[in-house]
């Protein structure tokens, strides 16, 4: 019988010894995490498809070779990634932080998932995703 994405039980069990795992710390590392990949994806270098020069110019939307610059992160579609590990930083940003979203609502995470949704709306909208 298959499960309702909104039905996992959030209790978490270490497989080694058995105690429980405090989700709210598990919760914390995976903020900490999403807010490392965001610092990441904003503080990236830009670089021109043409020459390969990394963009020294904030205001310039074009390479002095006239090439178009692209991001150098969080920008892939995980099937043309080698590593295709959604948690890659060379991962879209937005596939990365709805990964984050629907984790977060599956395993009743409400910290993580409001910061995940506020940044699907800053990343390209709701319709984006």
């Amino acid at each position: 019988m298959e499960q309702d994405i909104g039905e996992i039980e959030s209790v978490w069990q270490c497989k080694e010894c058995g105690s429980l795992l405090d989700v709210n710390l598990i919760e914390r590392r995976l903020l900490d995490l999403v807010n490392r990949r965001v610092v990441m994806y904003q503080m990236q270098d830009v670089k021109c498809r043409g020459c390969k020069m990394v963009n020294n110019n904030l205001v310039s939307r074009h390479c002095s070779c006239t090439g178009v610059f692209e991001q150098t992160l969080g920008n892939q579609a995980p099937e043309k990634l080698k590593n295709q590990n959604l948690l890659n930083s060379m991962t879209d940003i937005r596939l990365f932080i709805k990964l984050m979203r629907n984790f977060a609502t599956a395993h009743k995470m409400p910290t993580l998932r409001d910061t995940a949704q506020n940044l699907m709306v800053l990343y390209g909208g709701k319709s984006a995703f």
